[in-house]
């Protein structure tokens, strides 16, 4: 074999993606809502950041402040790097625990699409010039990343990955018969127990419990709660529809 051929052997597939850029491209492919790139932020101090919006193509988080400054960087950049964030101590205090809270949240349901067969993993090992192997999912969970530009990632055993890749699996092929993410019945329930302290929402009706709104918002905060992630706007009108007839037709 010619020393040519012996190098492209070491480059990675067309179809296999840098491991960060998996990292995002999963997040937003699985669990934002309809193809938005925001990430839906709960602060009411002014120092805390106003929105939060994904970069899929440079792989960077911005954040944009109730003062309009806007902060912009990479995950381990802005956790690592002190001067990346705002010079105001409180607004930096705010913007690198959120930073963390999204960046955990973001790996946590990459971790878990690569142990269910969703992502398939390659790198090459203890060597950046070894060939590329792939990486059992059982063992992902092993190594800790070490440098997500180079996607190098370190084991406890001394075990290193070089040059970590990722092939992205069509959710479909892995997850045949999947369930709704959100449960019908919970939902019901929870406006069914409102229903019963509040009574039914209505014009002159207990502040903040008056309309179809305030169900759906009611609906929207039980859902973030109890999975982590907000419904696309229609999918909250059909929840909530759906859960104040089944209260008012018990």
């Amino acid at each position: 074999m010619s020393s040519q051929e012996e190098n492209s052997e070491k480059i990675a597939n067309a179809d296999w993606i840098p491991l960060r850029r998996a990292v995002y491209e999963s997040f937003w492919k699985h669990e934002l809502e309809n193809g938005t790139h925001q990430i839906q932020l709960r602060f009411t101090s002014r120092f805390a950041p106003l929105k939060a919006e994904l970069g899929l193509s440079d792989q960077t988080l911005k954040f944009l402040f109730w003062d309009g400054s806007v902060f912009e960087g990479t995950p381990w950049d802005f956790l690592n790097k002190s001067e990346t964030l705002p010079p105001h101590a409180f607004a930096a205090a705010f913007l690198h625990k959120t930073v963390g809270e999204i960046w955990d949240k973001m790996n946590d349901a990459f971790n878990r699409r690569v142990s269910s067969g969703g992502i398939v993993l390659f790198a090459r090992m203890d060597d950046f010039r070894a060939q590329f192997v792939p990486i059992p999912a059982d063992q992902w969970s092993y190594y800790r990343v070490t440098d997500w530009e180079k996607g190098t990632a370190l084991a406890h055993d001394g075990r290193s990955l070089c040059s970590v890749h990722a092939k992205l699996v069509d959710a479909k092929v892995n997850t045949p018969g999947r369930q709704p993410f959100y449960d019908q019945d919970q939902i019901n329930g929870e406006v069914r127990r409102a229903i019963k302290s509040k009574g039914l929402p209505e014009r002159g009706g207990e502040t903040g419990w008056q309309s179809r709104a305030d169900v759906e918002r009611l609906v929207r905060d039980f859902c973030y709660r109890t999975t982590g992630k907000e419904p696309a706007r229609s999918t909250l009108q059909s929840l909530a529809k759906e859960a104040l007839a089944a209260a008012k037709g018990r």
